[in-house]
C-alpha cells in the first residue's frame, strides 16, 4: 500500500508541474512506476569520514540531477534526509 501511495503522489506531482522522468528506454513519461523510480535512485551512499580531532563529516554521495529532482518531489522532509535543504 505504501508503494502505491508513493507512486500515486509522484505521478500527481509530475502532472501538476508538467514534468517527466525517463522510462527504461529514455522516453520522457509522467507515469513512472515506483519500481522505475527505485532503480533511478540506486547508487546513493552515505559517507562518514572521521577526522583526526574527533571531527566527523557525513555526506551523501552519488546524487545526480535526476535523483535530486525525485527527492525534491517528496518534500521538505525528504530534502532534509538527503541533506539538500
Amino acid at each position: 500500500m505504501v508503494y502505491n501511495v508513493g507512486q500515486f503522489r509522484l505521478r500527481e506531482i509530475l502532472k501538476e508541474n508538467e514534468e517527466t522522468l525517463a522510462n527504461q528506454v529514455g522516453k520522457p513519461i509522467q507515469n513512472p512506476t515506483e519500481q522505475r523510480v527505485f532503480r533511478l535512485m540506486e547508487g546513493i551512499s552515505v559517507v562518514v569520514w572521521k577526522g583526526l580531532k574527533e571531527e566527523t563529516l557525513v555526506f551523501i554521495a552519488n546524487l545526480n540531477e535526476v535523483k535530486r529532482q525525485i527527492i525534491h518531489y517528496f518534500g521538505h522532509y525528504a530534502l532534509e534526509i538527503y541533506g539538500l535543504t
